[in-house]
C-alpha cells in the first residue's frame, strides 16, 4: 500500500495521460466502434486535406473590447472570426487556434490567454521536432484547426479527464484546461502527421497510438508538456531521477517508470484505458499474457521506442501494419516474447536509474 500511495503521488500527470484516454485517432471524423483486437484492422489510408473550419471573416480584434485588444500572445495576434461560439482565432504556421467563448467565460479571459500563450511560446518548436522525426515519410502538411472544449459543450468534452484530446482527421479538440491540453496536443498532432500527412500505413490500436506516444514522449522534447508541470511536481520527479540534465521532467523516463508500474503489479486492480480503445483492469493474467490491443498507452510508447532502438526506425516504420500473429515472421520472435523481454530490460533500467525505489516503497 505504501508503494502504491507513493506512486500515485509521484505520477499524477503520467497516469492521467498513460492510463486514461490520451486521444483517439479518427481520420476524417469517421467514428468506429472499438474492437478487442484493433491492431488487426485494415491500415488507414487518409489523404492529407485542409481542415474544415467554420466560415470565418477575419479582422483585427474590435477596439470596443479593450481587454481582448490588449491580449499579449507574443509573436501571434488575436483575430475576430465572425463566429459566435468561436469569436476569435490565432493563426500559427501549423495550427489555427479557435478560441471558444464559453471556455473564456469558464476560465476567465486572463487565465485562458495566459495558458494559450504558454503553449504558443513552444508549440512550433515541438511540431518541427515531430516533422523532423518523420522525415522521409511526410507529404504536404496543411494547417490544422485546433479547438478547446474546456466547458464540456460536446459529448467528448463532457467526458472530463477520461478524455484529454481527440483527433478527427480535419481538427483536434482539447479538453479539461490548458495544463492538460499541453500534455495532449503533441500526441494528437502526431496522429495528424502519421495518419493524414504521411506515406505510412497505420492500423488502429497499438501501431497508431504507439507511434504517437513514441514521437511525443521519447523522440520530441515536448516542451509544451514539460511546461505543464508544477514546481512541486518537478521537484518530486527530480527526487526520483526523472528529470533531464537541465532539470526538466524527462517524459521518456517518466513513461518508463509508468510502464514499470503496470508490469510490476503495482497497478493491479486499477482500471486503465488500453491502446485497443477499451477500458480494462490490470490483472495478473494481463501481466503474464499481454496482447497488442490490451496494453496501456505508456507501455505502448515504451515498447514502440524499444522496437525502434532494436530494429531501426525505417524497419519499424515500414512494418506498421504487422498483426500480432505476424510478429514472429517480421521481428523474429512472437509479440508476447518480445514484450516480456522489453519489460525485463525496462525493469533493469529502472533499477539502475533509481526509479525502482518508487515501487519498493523505499
Amino acid at each position: 500500500m505504501k508503494s502504491k500511495l507513493r506512486l500515485c503521488a509521484l505520477l499524477p500527470m503520467l497516469l492521467l495521460c498513460g492510463a486514461m484516454l490520451l486521444g483517439c485517432a479518427v481520420p476524417n471524423g469517421n467514428v468506429t466502434e472499438p474492437t478487442e483486437h484493433p491492431q488487426e484492422s485494415e491500415p488507414i489510408e487518409t489523404p492529407c486535406e485542409s481542415a474544415a473550419a467554420p466560415e470565418i471573416s477575419v479582422s483585427p480584434v474590435p477596439t470596443q473590447d479593450p481587454n481582448l485588444a490588449a491580449v499579449d500572445l507574443g509573436e501571434y495576434r488575436l483575430e475576430a472570426s465572425g463566429v459566435d461560439d468561436f469569436p476569435y482565432l490565432v493563426r500559427t504556421p501549423h495550427i489555427v487556434w479557435h478560441i471558444a467563448a464559453d471556455d473564456m467565460e469558464l476560465l476567465g479571459k486572463e487565465t485562458y490567454f495566459a495558458g494559450l500563450r504558454k503553449v504558443l511560446e513552444v508549440q512550433e518548436a515541438d511540431i518541427e521536432d515531430a516533422i523532423e522525426a518523420l522525415s522521409g515519410y511526410l507529404s504536404e502538411i496543411p494547417v490544422i484547426d485546433v479547438y478547446t472544449d474546456f466547458s464540456g459543450r460536446t459529448p467528448k468534452g463532457k467526458a472530463g479527464k477520461t478524455l484529454l484530446g481527440y483527433y478527427m482527421g480535419n481538427r483536434i479538440d482539447l479538453y479539461v484546461d490548458f495544463s492538460v491540453a499541453s500534455m495532449a496536443l503533441l500526441h494528437e498532432y502526431a496522429h495528424y502527421l502519421t495518419l493524414s500527412c504521411s506515406t505510412l500505413r497505420l492500423p488502429t490500436g497499438f501501431w497508431s497510438e504507439g507511434i504517437a506516444e513514441y514521437l511525443s514522449r521519447f523522440v520530441c522534447k515536448n516542451r509544451m508538456a514539460r511546461a505543464a508541470f508544477s514546481p512541486e511536481e518537478v521537484e518530486l520527479y527530480a527526487k526520483y531521477g526523472m528529470t533531464d540534465a537541465d532539470g526538466n521532467p524527462d517524459l521518456g523516463r517518466i513513461y518508463r517508470c509508468g510502464a514499470e508500474s503496470f508490469r510490476s503489479g503495482t497497478m493491479n486492480g486499477t482500471s486503465y484505458y488500453s491502446v485497443g480503445q477499451t477500458n480494462r483492469e490490470m490483472t495478473q493474467e494481463q501481466q503474464e499474457h499481454p496482447t497488442l490491443g490490451s496494453i496501456s498507452y505508456c507501455e505502448a510508447g515504451c515498447f514502440f521506442n524499444w522496437l525502434v532502438e532494436r530494429y531501426g526506425r525505417d524497419f519499424v516504420f515500414t512494418h506498421l501494419k504487422c498483426r500480432q500473429d505476424e510478429f514472429a515472421d517480421v521481428f523474429g520472435e512472437d509479440f508476447e516474447t518480445l514484450f516480456i523481454e522489453w519489460a525485463a530490460e525496462n525493469r533493469a533500467w529502472c533499477e539502475e536509474n533509481g526509479v525502482q525505489t518508487v515501487f519498493s516503497g523505499q
